[in-house]
């Protein structure tokens, strides 16, 4: 696998995160929530999103909102009401009650132009992930956003010299990255064929999520690490 699948592939903070915040859940409504969008049973971790959302309080409008882009078939609606709901957990009030799960709603909001939208917004997205890596720029959620940020620009831009250029600015903001597996996935940009184009290749990106897991892809869970 070339590096740039690699880096998709890393780029999952999967479901096991969410598996985990059960833990923290208070009652057996949230458990059973969480480990059914942690075993991809949407259907099921939906209805019970749903029935918790007028109480289950922010991390149930999370879990709400994450199972909403997780949905088949896949409208507009749901995202639109995904968007809303990441986007009333990093209000100031709601981050000052809540930094941990404020910074992954942020990178979830990000999200939400580059992997379910079509066309791609490409523009939007980039400066969401920018907004989320500033807001929150010592948390692993801001500096995964930093990293798609990087990502996003390269796909922006035309020709090889641009790329390289654009590359060199990222890999001096990495600098300051310090989890570990975002590091790594920021490393993965810089080896042979791992930039978009890299190597003469066509270039690719790994588009817009599709059903099931992949909607989750780079989404972890409130306190899940």
């Amino acid at each position: 696998m070339n590096p740039l699948g690699c880096f998709r592939l890393a780029s999952r903070v999967l479901l096991f995160g969410l598996a985990c915040a059960a833990c923290d859940a208070a009652d057996v409504d949230a458990n059973r929530a969480w480990e059914d969008l942690a075993t991809l049973r949407f259907a099921e971790a939906a209805q019970a999103f749903d029935r918790m959302a007028g109480t289950g309080g922010a991390e149930a409008r999370f879990g709400r909102a994450v199972s909403l882009l997780a949905r088949q078939p896949r409208t507009a609606a749901n995202v639109d009401e995904a968007e809303r709901l990441f986007a009333e957990l990093f209000t100031p009030e709601a981050a000052a009650l809540d930094a941990d799960l404020a910074a992954r709603a942020r990178l979830a909001h990000a999200r939400i132009p580059h992997l379910h939208r079509q066309p791609i917004q490409w523009a939007e997205a980039e400066a969401r992930y920018r907004a989320a890596y500033a807001a929150a720029p010592g948390h692993e959620a801001g500096q995964a956003a930093l990293v798609r940020a990087g990502l996003v620009s390269l796909f922006r831009v035309q020709g090889e010299a641009e790329v390289r250029r654009l590359a060199e600015a990222f890999a001096a903001e990495a600098d300051a990255l310090t989890a570990v597996d975002v590091r790594r996935d920021a490393d993965l940009l810089h080896q042979p064929g791992g930039l978009p184009g890299g190597g003469g290749g066509a270039r690719r990106h790994p588009g817009p999520a599709g059903g099931g897991g992949e909607a989750l892809r780079g989404v972890s869970a409130p306190r899940a690490r």
